[in-house]
């Protein structure tokens, strides 16, 4: 950002000793005028630049909080799903542990 503002001054300053080297008192009016546009212009280039440059630190802040966020929901969900996982395969086995104690004591009665 400073070097686009410094690099603007420094543009500002040749068109500044550009028009009063070469402008006459007489038609120093008219050119004085096309400095001051131009230098107008220019200062209002610079400010669309500092603008936009803030724009895509924003966007790309916004993106990398987005990705944050899937990355954490992702990991939740699997956490979830493996906890679940896990919930089912000790129910399922003490199931059929007790169907088999059960069955082996009814055989052995």
């Amino acid at each position: 950002m400073r070097h686009n503002l410094e690099a603007s001054l420094h543009l500002l300053n040749t068109l500044s000793g550009w028009q009063s080297g070469y402008g006459g008192s007489s038609s120093s009016s008219s050119s004085n005028v096309v400095v001051v546009l131009v230098e107008v212009v220019l200062v209002l280039l610079v400010v669309v630049v500092e603008v936009v440059e803030v724009v895509v630190v924003v966007v790309e802040v916004v993106v990398v909080v987005v990705v944050v966020e899937v990355v954490v929901i992702v990991v939740v969900v699997v956490v979830v799903v493996v906890v679940v996982v896990v919930v089912v395969v000790v129910v399922v086995v003490v199931v059929v542990v007790v169907i088999v104690v059960v069955v082996v004591i009814e055989v052995v009665v």
